[in-house]
């Protein structure tokens, strides 16, 4: 047993040697080589950060998962008319919630995600927002009608006080599927920098609660 060890010590020490030979063999290898491993262990550790976060993501909005909406939560149409939740969600709908305080890349990340599929939907998503005041948002619904979004999909302003689930309080964008009896559901929370898992996200909810016959890439 104490020849393996002895055996084991001295292979270990050659490798080292080789290894520190080869790093040593130029400089310009050396640095090369260093370069490499930062590289590696930035990658790493941005790995490790999205995994954190789609898991603390994921267990955030399970706080609101299957609870059923205030039927008498206010909502404005682009007119300024007051209209109850009762009175907007009469059919399911897939639910974009966002805060023009929220990330600016986010919502823009998701926005994109509705003007490339929006010729596979036709009023079954709704955009619920919240803009400091009026003209803000007309200007960006008119942006959004530029970019072809806006006939296929509704558009309500809601007040600071939001929908008064428990996501309200984490100040991100998410999605959501809501039947007639304003039981939601599907709570997704996107990652700008995963925009494909979005995707997926709006085609399997077209598919799945509207049986569109999309393709599912």
């Amino acid at each position: 047993m104490k020849n393996i060890k002895i055996l084991v010590i001295l292979i270990l020490i050659v490798f080292n040697g080789l290894l520190i030979y080869k790093l040593n063999l130029s400089n310009g290898a050396f640095v090369k080589t260093k370069e490499l491993l930062k590289n590696q262990i930035i990658k790493n550790t941005d790995l490790i950060h999205t995994m954190k976060l789609d898991e603390n993501n994921f267990l955030i909005s399970k706080e609101s998962e299957d609870l059923v909406l205030d039927k008498d939560v206010k909502l404005i149409t682009l007119k300024g008319d007051t209209i109850l939740a009762k009175e907007v969600f009469k059919q399911d709908n897939i639910v974009l919630r966002y805060s023009i305080l929220n990330c600016k890349e986010c919502i823009d990340a998701e926005l994109n995600i509705l003007i490339n599929n929006n010729s596979s939907f036709s009023n079954e998503v709704c955009l619920i927002a919240y803009h400091i005041n009026r003209r803000d948002m007309s200007v960006f619904y008119e942006e959004l009608k530029k970019k072809g979004l806006t006939t296929n999909v509704k558009f309500f302003l809601t007040s600071n006080k939001g929908l008064k689930i428990p996501l309200e309080n984490y100040e991100i964008p998410y999605y959501f599927h809501i039947d007639s009896n304003l039981k939601m559901n599907n709570f997704y929370i996107p990652n700008k920098d995963k925009p494909k898992l979005s995707e997926y996200y709006l085609k399997f909810g077209l598919k799945n609660h509207f049986h569109k016959n999309i393709k599912l890439d």
